[in-house]
């Protein structure tokens, strides 16, 4: 996100290297020619996960908007740019296409078109959602919805300290079956 001549600056006001842009783009390209193989393998790693997180962020390119198209799990996080947001720019990543495990995200609708894997809606967004409407209107609703979720992940961090992989059925019964 800094420009070669900033990195210049940077790294000799700062740090006492002289250093001519020329030797940071080479670097730079001898990274790129030693990270490829590690960077081709991430999304085939991630589409074999249970669960991935996707999402999408604008960002500026040369004055113009593009998107981070991200897919991520515990252990590794892939990026790509793309100039746009919607199903084109999730292809491009290309994680999603061949992904048939659980794909939380921000219920955005595209997400909704891959049908290869199951969907499920992220906590963090929903309860940003959820706060909008119970600061816009003040429905009550919304704000018992956001300590139910609350609570809810109480209990599931507390089975997996414990342990369990599936809550107690005392747990499914109090919050009316089948969860």
């Amino acid at each position: 996100m800094i420009s070669y001549d900033k990195t210049q600056k940077i790294l000799n006001d700062v740090f006492d290297i002289p250093i001519s842009t020329g030797t940071i783009v080479n670097h730079v390209s001898e990274f790129t020619k030693k990270a490829e193989p590690v960077l081709n393998e991430i999304p085939t790693r991630l589409q074999e996960e249970a669960v991935l997180h996707f999402d999408e962020t604008g960002t500026s390119v040369d004055t113009k908007t593009h998107w981070l198209h991200t897919a991520s799990s515990e252990e590794a996080t892939y990026i790509t740019v793309h100039s746009k947001r919607g199903q084109a720019g999730t292809d491009d990543n290309g994680v999603l296409l061949g992904f048939s495990g659980v794909a939380v995200h921000d219920c955005w609708k595209p997400y909704f078109k891959y049908e290869n894997c199951s969907h499920a809606l992220c906590n963090a967004h929903l309860l940003r959602e959820l706060l909008g409407v119970v600061e816009n209107t003040g429905q009550v609703w919304a704000g018992l919805m956001m300590d139910f979720l609350r609570r809810l992940k109480l209990v599931v961090e507390r089975c997996k300290a414990e342990g369990m992989f599936m809550l107690p059925d005392c747990c499914c019964e109090s919050f009316g079956g089948g969860v």
